[in-house]
């Protein structure tokens, strides 16, 4: 596309395939930053906000006012 633009041209379905196969995953770019975040993670005990929560049978039962809110929120 940016090739198009570049020739004052409008870009074609060849521009676009060309800019998906010279696509880098940022996963591959950005390798090290990315395990660095996932130890910081990991050390911090931060909690991930895509998983939902695993209940356990090691885990403390809610509070009636805590199960009332969950049964409300949903």
């Amino acid at each position: 596309m940016q090739f198009g633009f570049s020739e004052s041209r409008e870009f074609t379905t060849e521009d676009i395939l060309d800019a998906i196969d010279n696509c880098v995953p940022l996963a591959k770019i950005a390798s090290h930053q990315i395990e660095a975040l996932k130890d910081w993670a990991s050390r911090s005990g931060a909690k991930s906000a895509s998983l939902s929560p695993q209940i356990d049978s090691n885990s403390l039962p809610l509070l009636e006012v805590d199960y009332q809110d969950e049964l409300t929120n949903n």
